[in-house]
């Protein structure tokens, strides 16, 4: 096995890491879009479409990554004495990338019952504004039926 194996597996590691990352920004943008007095739908449909061009991202280290170890695994194994430092790299580096993983999830699902109840609100405010303008449509049907006929009334009784 070719040690440009091995650093290609710990390159693409790192690579992955990188791109957690900034998907974890892209999740803190989209928590600012939610979490902002006024929801800013703009910022939320960007954060939607970086997330899915660094997912992309992430499915094709995923997919170089798995090719190449599936090449090395087996020399991996009958060696590891002789590859215990890179190893050793590539275990912290996928547990880094586990625990951007768990991160990650926690902040999607954070964002997600925040986006639900935002919804929510806007949907009771939507409500509640037609609520109103029906009340305030049957006074002025009302008034305007009865400012003619209560006129008329006034005028009989003189």
């Amino acid at each position: 096995m070719s040690e440009s194996s091995i650093s290609i597996l710990i390159e693409s590691l790192e690579k992955k890491i990188r791109v957690l990352n900034e998907i974890k920004e892209q999740n803190e943008l989209q928590a600012k879009a939610i979490n902002a007095e006024e929801f800013d739908d703009e910022l939320f449909e960007a954060t939607i479409s970086k997330k899915e061009e660094l997912i992309t991202t992430l499915i094709f280290l995923d997919t170089g990554f798995d090719s190449v170890y599936n090449r090395v695994k087996n020399e991996l194994s009958e060696n590891k004495s002789e590859h215990a430092s890179e190893i050793r790299a590539m275990q912290d580096l996928i547990r880094k990338v586990t625990d951007l993983g768990v991160e990650i999830k926690a902040m999607e699902s954070r964002n997600e019952v925040n986006l639900k109840n935002r919804f929510r609100g806007e949907h009771q405010k939507i409500k509640q504004s037609k609520a109103t303008v029906k009340a305030v449509s049957g006074y002025y049907k009302s008034m305007s039926g009865r400012a003619a006929g209560d006129s008329s009334r006034l005028d009989q009784k003189k």
